[in-house]
C-alpha cells in the first residue's frame, strides 16, 4: 500500500521530480512565447511555478529577463530557488497564491502559469489577478489539460470512493471550446491555441500510482483517517483503468501512460 502524501509538496520525492521533469515539452513552448514577447529582457511571473517551471527555463535562456516564480506553497519556492541556482539562472521566489498576487499593478511583461488553472475553482478569479499585475499590451500565458491520464485515473478513483472534490475544481473544463475565449473575456486581444502531448514514462506501476494520484491525495489521505482501506481502493481502480485504457509495459518492469494532451492559451492585455 502506498503511504498518504498531503500535498503535491509532500510528494517532493523522486517520483514527483520524475514527473515533473517529462513536463519539458510545455516548458519549452512558454520559453518560446515569451522570447516572442520580450525579446531579450523583461519582467516575468511564473504562477502556481511548483518547484519552478517554466520559470527556470526562462531565467536560463533569456538573461535579460527578470523572472517570478510564486507558489502557494513555500516548499516549493525552495525547490525553485534551488533549481535556480543550479542551472545558474537568476529568479526570485515568493510565497503566494495565484488569486493573491502581493505585487503592485502593472508589474509584469509576461505572467506564465503551467497547468495551475486547471486545478484552481475559482478560475475568474486568477485571470482577473493576473490582468491586474500585467501591464497594458502584456503577455498571458497559459497551459492546461485537454487529455489527463492522471485526472482520468483520479476521476475514477473519485467516483468509486463518493468524492466530488476533484470535479468541483473541474479539471478538464479549461479545454471546452469557448471557454477561454468566455473566461479571458473583453479585456483581452490576439488570443492563440495551440496543443501538444507527450507520454509519462514510470519505473514500476506503484511508481505511477503515486504519480497519477497526485490530484487528489490529499484527499485521500483525509479519507484514510476514517477508513483505512481507501488507498487499496484507489489502487485497484488505478490497476483496472491501466489494464483497460492506455497503460503499455515497458518490457524492464515499466510502465507508460498516455497520451496527455495539453493546450496552451496565449493572449495580450489589450491597452488602455
Amino acid at each position: 500500500m502506498v503511504g498518504a502524501v498531503t500535498s503535491f509538496a509532500g510528494a517532493g520525492t523522486s517520483i514527483y521530480s520524475a514527473l515533473f521533469e517529462q513536463n519539458r515539452p510545455a516548458w519549452e513552448l512558454f520559453l518560446r512565447v515569451t522570447r516572442e514577447a520580450i525579446g531579450d529582457a523583461g519582467d516575468v511571473l511564473d504562477v502556481a511555478s511548483g518547484p519552478g517551471e517554466p520559470a527556470v527555463t526562462i531565467a536560463r535562456s533569456i538573461k535579460g529577463a527578470r523572472v517570478t516564480a510564486s507558489d502557494k506553497e513555500e516548499s516549493m519556492t525552495v525547490k525553485a530557488a534551488a533549481r535556480a541556482a543550479k542551472a545558474g539562472a537568476s529568479l526570485e521566489v515568493i510565497v503566494a497564491s495565484a488569486e493573491d498576487i502581493p505585487r503592485s499593478p502593472a508589474s509584469f511583461d509576461v505572467v506564465t502559469m503551467s497547468y495551475g488553472l486547471s486545478f484552481v475553482s475559482d478560475k475568474p478569479r486568477v485571470v482577473a489577478e493576473v490582468a491586474r499585475v500585467l501591464r497594458p499590451g502584456g503577455t498571458f500565458a497559459v497551459s492546461y489539460w485537454r487529455e489527463s491520464q492522471a485526472i482520468r485515473i483520479c476521476e475514477a478513483i473519485s467516483e468509486k470512493i463518493g468524492s466530488r472534490e476533484l470535479a468541483a475544481r473541474d479539471p478538464l473544463g479549461c479545454a471546452r471550446p469557448g471557454f477561454m475565449e468566455t473566461l479571458l473575456g473583453d479585456g483581452w486581444t490576439d488570443v492563440t491555441h495551440e496543443s501538444g502531448s507527450y507520454d509519462y514514462t514510470f519505473e514500476s506501476a506503484d511508481d505511477a500510482f503515486s504519480a497519477m494520484t497526485l490530484p487528489m491525495r490529499s484527499t485521500l489521505a483525509h479519507l484514510a483517517e476514517g477508513t483505512p482501506d481507501v488507498w487499496a481502493k484507489a489502487r485497484v481502480v488505478f490497476d483496472a483503468f491501466v489494464a483497460e485504457h492506455h497503460g503499455h509495459n515497458t518490457g524492464e518492469g515499466g510502465l507508460i501512460l498516455g497520451p496527455n494532451t495539453f493546450g496552451l492559451t496565449v493572449a495580450r492585455k489589450r491597452k488602455e
